[in-house]
This record gives structure tokens, C-alpha cells and sequence, in this order.
């Protein structure tokens, strides 16, 4: 964590600048997450493991079979 001195000199508005931060950090986790599971994702298709094959983008469902 950055320290920013404000805790030392004005506890009150440290712990406040605490509370902000940790609840930035929450707020913007869906955030955080998407990008982590893209660049996860575009990892795969661009350095491929043939122990772990990407599943194919034309596979077919269960909806698109007729019957």
C-alpha cells in the first residue's frame, strides 16, 4: 500500500482515506476481474498449451441441433 503520511499527522482522516480506498478497491473488483479473465482468455488463443485446448467458438449447442 502507498503510504501517504496522512495517518501519522491526522489519524481521523487517515482512517478515512482508508475506508475510501478499501472501498474503491471493492466497488471496482467486477472491474478488475473482467479484464484479468480477457487477458486470461486472449492468452490461450495467442500462446496456445495443447494440454489445455480453448473450446471451439463454432461447436455446436443443443439449441442449434434439429431435430
Amino acid at each position: 500500500m502507498i503510504y501517504f503520511g496522512i495517518g501519522r499527522s491526522h489519524p481521523a482522516l487517515g482512517l478515512i482515506t482508508f475506508v475510501v480506498i478499501g472501498a474503491l478497491l471493492v466497488w471496482t473488483a467486477p472491474n478488475r476481474w473482467g479484464v484479468g479473465i480477457a487477458l486470461h482468455y486472449l492468452s490461450r488463443v495467442f500462446w496456445p498449451d495443447p494440454a489445455d485446448p480453448v473450446p471451439d467458438s463454432e461447436r455446436e449447442t443443443s439449441r442449434d441441433k434439429v431435430a
